[in-house]
């Protein structure tokens, strides 16, 4: 029997705006057994992995699980019921509750208000809608659905415990499966597959107990297996985007379903990527490939649509078990530090000592779009991709020295770019997100990054 090392956060979460936050001890379980209580994380996952070795002769599955509790109100309401066994087959990471202390958790909840068009602030009077320029979010077009945003509010509520995210993104899901078709399209952006997830599916089926939205998640699974094959060509449409949410719908798929021909297809998916980054550790393919320049045949990586690849290699990893996603996690990071990151004081003098990453970049090669000032909108996400490259290293008892400055240099930057977008005009929002969907790229891949880099 296939032996599984997961880690699950348990949230019994109240329904209050602001909580105090207690952290229990780390639980080496086994199925639902308690076999002895650990200090810290560390010292629990190498508990776990001695007694998931072969040589103990024993076929349990072993993980570390932290209770988490969150206090603040009277009689607080039930804990949702627990995900599927398998950690929802890994779909989703282990990461570290709402801190105050964290400048990124305090943007994602600052943030959040905008994308919900909650934007009166004290001392704002925004009329609704704003224009739509200045990033209004209307949730008739296609464009703010893009990177999965039911579960960017999900994975907030299970951040801070505030209800009000919990039922937001509640709405938001309800809404987005009304609009799934039935070959499996988001008919807001019919024939698209990037607009197909089962993130938001999984978490909402963990969160409430309901399933009748499986038939939903098998439209959207087949639909990426008819249009993604689990193969690249040197001459077929190729994104990271793309492949990324074809390992998505598989992972989430067999989340729901523990379907093996699901994971089974997630490693298919997964296999691809080992071979394109065989030589350089990225998967690397033409500019002409990527959509952008007819002809461009030099060899690239987008670290911008990588966030979300990564987040999907890991979660393969967590539910397979399989290490060359470990490695492929640190070689893809170590790419991106020597190949893909710049400092914008060469497009302006006020960006001088700001790292960032280019939209797609090879070996000494780059394809820029919005140098600068575009660019570092996506040093955050960017910076998930090294969080999970730090993760790999710490397992494969590499230094992670280089990756994490880099990663570090990416936050600061990050921390920039929340303060150019908070403003002081007083009928506009103080938290402007613009474009919509650059609230479900910020926040939707990093909010186990601290977890990652701990």
């Amino acid at each position: 029997m296939k032996r599984l090392l997961w880690i699950a956060l348990l949230l019994p979460f109240a329904a209050v705006a602001a909580v105090n936050v207690t952290l229990g001890q780390w639980e080496l379980r086994s199925a639902s057994a308690l076999i002895a209580n650990y200090g810290n994380y560390d010292a629990c996952e190498s508990a776990a992995r001695v007694q998931s070795a072969p040589a103990t002769g024993t076929s349990a599955s072993y993980y570390c699980r932290r209770t988490i509790t969150l206090a603040g109100v009277a009689n607080p309401p039930p804990p949702p019921p627990p995900p599927p066994s398998g950690d929802n087959g890994g779909l989703i990471g282990p990461f570290l509750p709402y801190s105050a202390q964290d400048s990124i958790d305090v943007a994602f909840v600052n943030f959040a208000k905008t994308a919900m068009n909650e934007v009166n602030e004290p001392g704002y009077s925004v009329p609704l809608p704003y224009s739509a320029s200045q990033g209004y979010v209307d949730l008739n077009q296609a464009e703010p659905w893009l990177y999965d945003r039911p579960a960017t509010f999900f994975k907030l509520y299970l951040k801070t415990g505030n209800e009000k995210y919990k039922t937001y993104g509640t709405t938001l899901f309800r809404d987005y499966m009304a609009h799934i078709d039935s070959q499996g399209y988001f008919t807001r952006a019919s024939g698209d597959l990037k607009y197909s997830y089962l993130d938001s599916l999984v978490l909402y089926e963990a969160l409430t107990g309901d399933k009748q939205y499986r038939a939903k998640a098998k439209l959207i699974y087949d639909m990426t297996v008819r249009d993604w094959p689990a193969r690249y060509t040197s001459t077929g449409f190729w994104t990271e985007r793309h492949h990324a949410y074809a390992m998505g719908a598989a992972l989430g798929y067999y989340a729901l379903t523990h379907d093996a021909a699901a994971l089974a297809r997630a490693r298919s998916l997964f296999d691809v990527l080992v071979t394109m980054a065989a030589s350089s550790g990225a998967p690397l393919h033409t500019v002409e490939q990527h959509g952008e320049g007819d002809g461009d045949k030099r060899m690239m990586t987008s670290p911008w649509m990588s966030a979300i690849l990564i987040e999907y290699v890991a979660a393969y990893q967590r539910a397979s078990g399989d290490a060359r996603a470990t490695q492929f996690l640190s070689r893809y990071a170590d790419y991106i530090v020597a190949q893909c990151l710049y400092d914008g004081g060469i497009e302006d003098s006020e960006l001088a000592g700001k790292r960032m990453p280019w939209y797609m970049c090879g070996n000494g090669v780059r394809l820029e779009d919005g140098r600068g000032w575009g660019d570092m909108e996506h040093a955050l996400d960017v910076a998930g991709v090294l969080a999970h490259g730090v993760w790999a290293k710490k397992q494969l008892g590499q230094s992670t020295t280089t990756t994490l400055n880099a990663y570090n240099d990416l936050r600061t930057t990050a921390q920039y770019t929340f303060g150019y977008w908070t403003r002081s005009t007083t009928n506009l929002p103080k938290y402007r997100i613009n474009p919509p969907r650059k609230f479900n790229w910020w926040f939707g891949t990093t909010y186990d990054s601290s977890f990652l880099v701990r």
